[in-house]
């Protein structure tokens, strides 16, 4: 039976499945089947939200750019802070939590054989 969804809630859920098989599986192993799988999703449907594997990656960093931008604008609004603490606060907004996305991301950049990553 096929569920139809939102296509923000559909976009989403393939970042969400491939950001987890990225950092578990590791990128270069995880292919587009496998997004597929995780998602229970068609190759037409993966192909109406993305070109390839490569502009899911870019699609997921993106999305963790984002979020520190949107962290970054808080702090900057903050008018109880100086440009200095203002600064320091940014930059410590970016830091990704030990074992969060962005923390397993930055792995999987950094292991030997990612190198075209």
């Amino acid at each position: 039976m096929r569920i139809v969804k939102d296509t923000i809630e559909r976009r989403n859920e393939i970042l969400d499945a491939a950001e987890t098989l990225f950092t578990t599986k590791g990128y270069n192993e995880t292919t587009i089947i496998d997004i597929l799988k995780a998602v229970g999703i068609a190759k037409g449907t993966f192909y109406y939200y993305f070109k390839s594997k490569e502009e899911v990656l870019d699609a997921i960093l993106v999305r963790l750019i984002d979020g520190d931008r949107e962290k970054m604008q808080v702090v900057a609004k903050n008018t109880s802070m100086n440009p200095i603490e203002k600064i320091y606060a940014m930059l410590m907004a970016q830091q990704p939590p030990p074992g969060g996305v962005k923390d397993r991301m930055n792995e999987i950049f950094h292991k030997p054989g990612n190198g075209a990553l």
